[in-house]
């Protein structure tokens, strides 16, 4: 099995223009004094170095009492470290698009669409049902197969339409139908490393999309990790979400 996360969100609507560009002016002061110096080092800045610890919650859709958590002691790499909370469920603050019958024929397209609609709500604010069948349809690669092609097509394309909007055309409709993903767009994924540790703290932090090959192999598990020595080989087939 291997686990894929979306990262963090790069475009928001909300932005605090004068402090923005307070930053942009320092930078630029930091830049011409490297060049002067000989430094070849540059520095890039995004609307969320404008945002306080308070307007970042309030983006996100987290209010202060919600985030103190009790805490745990856990070892990792044999070091003794303050871990997640005991519990953590992201249907608490109500991040999570409620399960849909669709048109799209791959349910590992769709588990990645999820994945999408809950990293734009914590980058907008918004909760929106996007389309998956757009995604089918007008997307390079093989997104029934492969989630990298779903989040591939939005950070190249910057759009995705909602699942009302776009509808059930024949073909693909992107060009004619109406772009929801204007709040934020998604920038990219990446892997997480095969370690419970670090799969717990990432889910926390970002959206999670686990992804496996699934085969008669699993009709008799009952419990456990299965070995790799038991993991069917070939193109993954079954992907969920991870909220809890």
């Amino acid at each position: 099995m291997f686990v894929l996360t979306l990262l963090l969100l790069v475009q928001s609507i909300h932005c605090n223009v004068s402090k923005l560009d307070t930053i942009h002016e320092n930078l630029e002061k930091i830049q011409r004094w490297n060049k002067e110096a000989g430094s070849k080092t540059k520095f890039a800045a995004n609307e969320f170095l404008a945002y306080t610890e308070e307007e970042t919650n309030q983006l996100l859709g987290i209010h202060e009492f919600e985030l103190n958590f009790p805490r745990q002691a856990v070892r990792n790499k044999g070091k003794l470290e303050q871990g997640p909370p005991p519990s953590f469920d992201w249907r608490w603050f109500d991040a999570i698009t409620t399960p849909r019958s669709s048109v799209a024929k791959s349910s590992l397209l769709e588990a990645a669409v999820y994945t999408v609609e809950s990293a734009y709500f914590r980058a907008s604010g918004t909760l929106v049902e996007f389309s998956a069948l757009e995604v089918e349809q007008c997307a390079e690669g093989s997104p029934a197969s492969d989630p990298g092609a779903v989040f591939d097509y939005i950070a190249k394309h910057k759009r995705l339409a909602s699942l009302s909007g776009y509808g059930t055309p024949s073909k693909c409709a992107a060009e004619s139908t109406e772009n929801t993903m204007t709040g934020a767009l998604v920038n990219g994924y990446s892997r997480i490393a095969a370690d419970d540790y670090e799969l717990v703290n990432s889910m926390m932090r970002y959206p999670v999309l686990a992804v496996v090959r699934a085969s008669q192999k699993w009709a008799f598990y009952s419990s456990g990790v299965l070995s790799a020595a038991n993991c069917p080989a070939g193109k993954p087939n079954h992907a969920v979400q991870i909220v809890a």
